[in-house]
C-alpha cells in the first residue's frame, strides 16, 4: 500500500488512545515515522526513543499504524531552538 508523505484529515472529533478530543474544523497533518525523522533530521529509531521517553507524542490509529501530528513536532522543534 502506498503511503503519502503526510496525511491531511479534515474532522471535528476523533478518538486517540481511548481519549476523545474535540477540535475546530481545520486541516491536521499526520506524519509517519519516516516523515518525523526527516523533520527532526534524525533516525527512525531516535524518533521512537523520543516517543518512548515522552519528549514527543505519538497517536495510535490502529495496532500497526502510529502517527504524529505535524504541528506538535514543529512545536517540539521550536522549543529546542528557543532553549
Amino acid at each position: 500500500m502506498y503511503w503519502p508523505n503526510y496525511t491531511t484529515i479534515l474532522f471535528e472529533q476523533f478518538i486517540i488512545n481511548k481519549k476523545e478530543f474535540k477540535m475546530d474544523k481545520k486541516d491536521i497533518q499526520l506524519l509517519r515515522v519516516e516523515n518525523v525523522a526527516d523533520l527532526l533530521a534524525c533516525s527512525k529509531s531516535h524518533v521512537w526513543h523520543l516517543t518512548k521517553t515522552g519528549e514527543i507524542a505519538s497517536h495510535k490509529l490502529s495496532d500497526r499504524i502510529t502517527v504524529w501530528v505535524k504541528s506538535e513536532i514543529e512545536d517540539y522543534i521550536y522549543s529546542k531552538i528557543a532553549a
